[in-house]
């Protein structure tokens, strides 16, 4: 049945994408000519008004060359004698619009009046360099020194018999009489009959292309409403083939539902079975290490007792015997006290368990930690110890082994250079804050996000627990340890505790 269904439908459908494809082309068909149409008119409407404007400017050009042309001759500025040849000679302002015209199409009979206005303003542009002429003579101007076309300019006889003061008057009033003033005007005339002339022309083609468009527009309205009614008609013939089929997926997909819910309970339970494993094998490490540490403990310390002692003793049946001896005696207790802290680490790593939280003296246990350290007389110990540090809420023995063995990396980064270390203490916003601080070679960057691993070191000595001893037993007091370094400048180690448990304790105390 539902493959009856789908091909009662997929026919349904090849029937509504024909319509659909029918009705498309003749809309874009619509459209398309509605588009070429405003297209069109717009075109030749700006064409229209390029060809108006640039008639105004031929206009203004020539008015503003009259212009500059009666400012010379009045006042004698040069800059108005530059402006004027400049349009002229130089830029060819009325060349240019004039050409400007003719790429854009002209009627003979427009071209015309064009050539009307070029002819008056050739008449006044003469009339205008005869008065520079007149006025340059005047002022005793060399020929060599005029303007080119001034200097060019050859006067008429009568001109040439005034005398300068006459010249001068004449230069400066040729421009401004009634005959010069009418060839202004008679500017106008042209430029208006041309610009009629161009409207009307414009207008027909303009007509044309907006009955085009409004042929394209009947079209698009007639198609919005036929499009419609095949729709609606196309729609209630496929909805009852849709129904059916939407009927017999519904049923599909609820099973898939139910398959999947399946599949994902499946999963979950997988994912439950590899994190119990996964812990389990953890488990089972842990305590393959916890019992690997007791017997490291028991036999390891037993013989490191016996080494101590005999140390001990062999540096009291030897004492005032000669240096070599003594240091060799110290190197030996040195390297028992070493391998002494290696193995704590490595108990401490395996067994820790929770802090046994008391009100503990910070200050007086940063002197401590750092009094149980064997500290090289190349290396000079700064300390900076708030005096208001609050007793904190820590199991003592614990935190006594972060600081000693945080102390103790500083010392062993410095080795035998000269250098010093600083420890500061302080009371922040809402924490108390320890810094260790040493301007040793400091820490590779590449070895910085390595640091708190276990068994990860960078020393040629040493099983790798130090920092993630400390950094346990840190997180054990809810607090927080971080290393900036920065090679060749040294080293901070950073340890901050929650001002709550220092705040705890001294409400406590109060």
């Amino acid at each position: 049945m539902k493959a009856r269904l789908k091909k009662a439908l997929s026919l349904s459908l090849r029937e509504s994408a024909l319509l659909c494809i029918l009705i498309s082309v003749a809309l874009g068909a619509s459209v398309f000519f509605l588009h070429n149409s405003v297209k069109n008119e717009m075109r030749e409407n700006s064409h229209m008004m390029q060809l108006i404007n640039l008639s105004e400017d031929l206009s203004t050009s020539i008015n503003f060359l009259s212009h500059e042309a009666r400012s010379y001759v009045q006042n004698r500025d040069e800059k108005r004698l530059t402006n004027y040849w400049n349009i002229i000679n130089v830029n060819k302002t009325r060349e240019k619009i004039i050409q400007n015209m003719t790429k854009l199409g002209m009627t003979p009979i427009e071209y015309t009046f064009v050539q009307k206005i070029k002819n008056i303003s050739n008449v006044l542009n003469l009339e205008e360099t005869r008065a520079m002429r007149l006025v340059d003579e005047a002022a005793g101007i060399p020929k060599s020194m005029m303007q080119s076309d001034v200097a060019n300019y050859t006067l008429e006889e009568d001109d040439q018999k005034l005398t300068d003061d006459q010249k001068m008057n004449l230069g400066r009033k040729v421009l401004f009489r009634d005959w010069y003033e009418n060839e202004l005007d008679q500017i106008k005339k042209p430029t208006l009959q041309f610009q009629k002339l161009v409207r009307s022309r414009f207008k027909l083609k303009m007509e044309n292309y907006r009955a085009q468009s409004t042929f394209a527009v009947f079209i698009l309205v007639a198609l919005s409403i036929a499009i419609p009614v095949l729709l609606v008609f196309d729609i209630a013939k496929r909805r009852s083939a849709e129904r059916r089929l939407t009927e017999a997926n519904e049923e599909l997909v609820q099973n898939h539902h139910k398959l999947l819910e399946a599949l994902a309970e499946l999963k979950r339970t997988h994912e439950d079975l590899k994190h119990a494993q996964s812990e389990l094998l953890q488990a089972e490490k842990f305590a393959t290490i916890g019992r690997l540490a007791g017997i490291i403990s028991h036999e390891f310390r037993n013989e490191l007792g016996v080494m101590r002692n005999a140390a001990y003793f062999l540096k009291m049946k030897w004492k005032g015997a000669d240096e070599k001896i003594t240091n060799h005696l110290d190197l030996l207790e040195e390297r028992i006290q070493e391998t002494d802290r290696i193995i704590e680490n490595i108990m401490t790593f395996a067994k820790t368990g929770q802090p046994q939280l008391e009100p503990v003296d910070l200050g007086s246990l940063i002197w401590t930690s750092i009094g149980r350290v064997k500290i090289p007389k190349n290396i000079h110990v700064h300390t900076e110890l708030s005096p208001n540090l609050p007793k904190i809420l820590a199991d003592e023995v614990q935190m006594a082994r972060v600081f000693v063995n945080v102390f103790l990396n500083a010392i062993q980064a410095l080795g035998e250079k000269e250098g010093g270390i600083w420890v500061r203490a302080s009371m922040e916003d809402n924490h108390v804050r320890v810094l260790f601080e040493d301007n040793g070679p400091g820490i590779k960057p590449e070895d910085l996000k390595h640091l708190f691993e276990p068994l990860f070191t960078t020393k040629a000595r040493g099983a790798g627990l130090g920092l993630a001893t400390a950094q346990l037993l840190i997180e054990g007091h809810g607090g927080t340890i971080n290393i900036e370094s920065e090679r060749g400048k040294g080293t901070v180690v950073g340890i901050e505790f929650p001002f709550g448990l220092a705040q705890e304790v001294k409400h406590d105390a109060a």
